[in-house]
């Protein structure tokens, strides 16, 4: 009987897709902007379809001009991603207004609140990594290590405090990164096709 289910499910796997109707009407475009890079006189977005149909980005326009752009020749493919690099010679601290035209007219918009160069990995940006590093890993095990010996001597109540402020703070800690996550992934524009509520919507049934 299991095995006849199973059967069963999977032909429907497979046949199914190709009997249903096909959706009519304009094609739905989406395009998220995954990732910004300045660099002098370039503006680099890495861009991915979140909607159901394929997107031409056929111009794109920094702050009501058009510029030259370099990639996204071919159309987007659903969940695929494409690079983008945009020839503007963009001013620090400045805000910006990305308008990309996709082949069938529709506009869609990417702000840049205030531009700032994006670091570029080096032997300066390794360093700050690797201080970075020793100050949250090095420093906090050499402090435990002289103060094991304190708290060899102190008693038990003060042990027990000690650990109940540890435990706490791990817990507030915990509940803040999450409550960040959730924020974070709210204000996000990317899980318009990952999230489950929308995968009808963008397969196109």
């Amino acid at each position: 009987m299991l095995a006849i289910i199973v059967v069963a499910l999977t032909a429907l796997a497979m046949l199914a897709g190709q009997s249903l109707p096909e959706r009519t009407g304009p094609p739905i475009e989406n395009i998220s902007v995954e990732r910004t890079a300045l660099e002098p006189g370039r503006i680099t977005l890495t861009l991915r379809n979140t909607g159901p149909d394929a997107v031409t980005v056929a111009q794109v326009a920094v702050n009501d001009t058009f510029v030259d752009l370099v990639g996204a020749a071919d159309p987007i493919g659903r969940l695929e991603s494409q690079t983008v690099t945009l020839d503007y010679p963009w001013i620090t601290g400045q805000p910006y207004l990305v308008s990309m035209l996709t082949s069938t007219g529709l506009v869609i918009e990417h702000e840049i609140p205030a531009a700032v160069a994006t670091p570029a990995p080096g032997v300066a940006f390794f360093g700050l990594m690797a201080l970075l590093g020793t100050y949250v890993g090095i420093i906090p095990v050499l402090l435990g290590m002289l103060l094991l010996p304190v708290m060899r001597r102190a008693g038990t109540r003060a042990v027990r405090f000690v650990l109940a402020v540890t435990v706490g703070l791990l817990a507030f800690l915990i509940f803040d990164g999450t409550s960040e996550g959730f924020k974070l992934a709210a204000a996000s524009s990317l899980p318009i096709c990952f999230s489950s509520s929308a995968i009808r919507a963008c397969s196109g049934d």
